[in-house]
């Protein structure tokens, strides 16, 4: 709550429920992603640090 600047209007119920809401917008967010067959943030990250950039449609088919 206080990086959101509601610490001072909030108690610790407060506090609790923005936390709360926070996870359940990050597993809708998850949940989202995952139907539409998307990588989630972290795992294209990975991806893109072990895998590098992705390539060109006409270099990954060698150039045909």
């Amino acid at each position: 709550p206080e990086l959101i600047g509601v610490g001072a209007l909030v108690g610790p119920f407060g506090a609790v429920a923005v936390a709360a809401g926070v996870w359940i917008l990050g597993l809708l967010t998850a949940s989202a992603l995952e139907r539409a067959g998307r990588p989630g943030p972290l795992d294209a990250l990975m991806r893109r640090l072990v895998d590098g950039p992705p390539r060109a449609r006409s270099e990954s088919r060698g150039g045909d």
